[in-house]
């Protein structure tokens, strides 16, 4: 039976490499499961982030359509979940998998968040490809945090972040994209807090994307471009801090600290060049 804590609603979520595809479990399916097998949060992942204002309607016609669309694809649809679910299905008293899931303004009282928990996925072979997934990513940019607004799906299920990214350097543009240290991209990461007029906060948490980007910090950004809302996702981003490269991703941060990361403390230079270097040498999978 599915409990909720004073503090939590909890769902499961187990992520395929496929970045916008993902597939919901209840928690109550498996009680013990998923606490067995998702490693602890992070301090850095238990930080939660400070809620946002709502972002006003936009009045443009154009990006008032690239809203809807990008709001769309954040939303929590029965059919990804299971092909198998009707609109009679959803209606059942019993809960088959069909049953539709509360908004976030439908948490009970008291209940402050959901929590999601997401796996990246395997980029091996290859201890260079894991930390530099360089062939999984068509997009590798060294970029700038400028601006962080959290958005509701349409069906008010998930909260999504959207990071304004000012690219630096371009290290892979796979896309033919025509990035280069004038442009301006759009980040996609699952999650975030947003404060509503009524003065309510929603707030989505999810484990495993690793720590929150920073506004005004540098990132070396692992990308792939997402065309149906003209911007781009994220599998992995390394931190460019007081000259020296910091792993944010658990996978990344667990090797740092057992000392077996090939990168982690290298200086910028370095790093961008070792980047580099598996830029040229890694085909791509994609």
């Amino acid at each position: 039976m599915l409990t909720l804590s004073p503090q939590i609603f909890m769902l499961t979520v187990v992520s395929v490499f496929m970045p916008s595809c993902l597939f919901f479990i209840p928690s109550q399916e498996h009680p013990n499961a998923a606490a067995e097998a998702k490693p602890q949060p992070t301090r850095q992942e238990l930080e939660q982030p400070a809620p946002v204002d709502i972002a006003p309607e936009p009045t443009d016609p154009t990006e008032r359509a690239i809203r809807t669309i990008r709001n769309r694809l954040h939303n929590d649809t029965l059919s990804s979940r299971n092909p198998n679910c009707t609109q009679a299905a959803t209606n059942r008293a019993k809960n088959d998998g069909c049953r539709a899931l509360p908004t976030l303004e439908e948490l009970p009282e008291g209940v402050s968040s959901k929590t999601t928990y997401v796996d990246l996925p395997p980029f091996g072979p290859g201890a260079i490809q894991s930390d530099l997934p360089v062939n999984w990513s068509d997009t590798v940019i060294v970029g700038a945090v400028k601006r962080i607004q959290p958005y509701l799906s349409e069906d008010r299920r998930n909260i999504y972040t959207e990071y304004t990214i000012s690219v630096t350097e371009v290290l892979k543009d796979a896309k033919r994209l025509s990035l280069n240290t004038a442009s301006t991209i759009a980040l996609d990461r699952m999650g975030g807090a947003v404060r509503l007029a009524s003065g309510r906060v929603l707030r989505d948490v999810v484990h495993g994307n690793g720590a929150r980007l920073i506004p005004e910090h540098k990132y070396v950004m692992f990308l792939t471009y997402d065309a149906r809302g003209a911007w781009f996702r994220s599998l992995k981003c390394w931190e460019l801090l007081n000259g020296v490269a910091v792993p944010i991703e658990p996978g990344d941060v667990g090797k740092a600290q057992a000392g077996r990361s090939l990168f982690a403390g290298l200086d910028e230079a370095s790093f961008i060049t070792a980047v580099r270097d598996a830029v040229q040498r890694f085909p791509s999978l994609r």
